[in-house]
Formats: C-alpha cells, structure tokens, sequence
C-alpha cells in the first residue's frame, strides 16, 4: 500500500563551466544516464530516470513515471525561509527532546 502523495527528490547532475577536465565530465555523466549507469542508480534505492530501466525488485519503489505524478508539491521559497526552525524541529524529534 503507497501513500497519495510522495515525496520525490531529484538529483540532478551537471557540467560545471570551466571544469578542468570536460571530456572526463562529459563521460561521467553519458555513463550516469546510460541504461548501465541508470540500472546502477536503480539498485542504490533510487529511481532510475530512464524508461527502459525498471525499478529494481524487492525495494518496494514505484516506477519513476508514477512516482512524478503523485509527487508532493513542496513550497522550497518558504521551506528556505523556515531553514532554521525545521532543523531544530527535526533535530528535536530524532534526539527525543
């Protein structure tokens, strides 16, 4: 049984202008969205980004596609506001205080 809405967090990957070493950077990340490096991702407890890869077994994960359209809206403008209080408050629950 899933919840209605989840919480989905993107990991986004990038090439950095001015990297020393853009051919190397370039391969990383081919390699990373490649169905082997997606497939690894899968295994890790993520959802791979590519189609062709499935979600690995007995994770208990939701395909990708579905996972993006039950995603919880998150208000990041207000979340970065709030920084301060929300750390402590989880601080605050994990420690028992």
């Amino acid at each position: 049984m899933y919840l209605d809405k989840i919480m989905v967090i993107p990991s986004p990957v990038a090439i950095l202008k001015g990297t020393p070493n853009p051919k190397a950077a370039r391969a990383f990340v081919d390699f990373l969205l490649s169905r082997e490096g997606q497939a690894i991702v899968a295994e890790g407890y993520t959802l791979p980004s590519r189609r062709d890869v499935p979600v690995a077994r007995g994770m208990g994960l939701i395909p990708a596609e579905e996972a993006v359209k039950r995603a919880m809206s998150l208000d990041y403008i207000r979340l970065r506001s709030e920084k301060e209080e929300i750390i402590d408050r989880f601080a605050a629950i994990m420690t028992g205080r």
